[in-house]
């Protein structure tokens, strides 16, 4: 008895592992950009991504829609992933904390989210 509550309690807990292969939903905690020394903060929206194993493709309705990032280091044990895309943005991802930042000549934009596996 004590083996089979061991076994199911080692199956329960590596279900909620982040790994290739699984899709989230998060939900934006921040979206800020810095321009011409202004800073403006934005609406809050949800997006899901889907984690390939050599990219991560963003699917929603704001600014990241239909974005698809190349994937340059994964480490699935430890749930963590970071990407680009074009030298001009990165993302990360580790234990359900999504990070996105992008600069450029004259601004910076950044968001973060909390994500859940689906």
């Amino acid at each position: 008895m004590k083996k089979l509550i061991f076994v199911l309690l080692l199956t329960q807990s590596s279900l909620g592992l982040a790994a290739v292969g699984d899709t989230y939903n998060c939900s934006e905690t921040n979206s800020i950009r810095l321009r011409d020394h202004i800073f403006t903060e934005y609406d809050l929206n949800s997006f899901s991504f889907k984690w390939h194993a050599d990219k991560i493709e963003i699917f929603s309705k704001n600014f990241l829609e239909g974005a698809v990032y190349n994937v340059n280091k994964t480490y699935t044990e430890k749930e963590f992933f970071t990407a680009e895309l074009d030298g001009t943005s990165i993302i990360s991802y580790e234990k359900g904390n999504f990070y996105f930042v992008q600069s450029g000549y004259y601004y910076a934009y950044a968001i973060s989210a909390k994500c859940d596996k689906m």
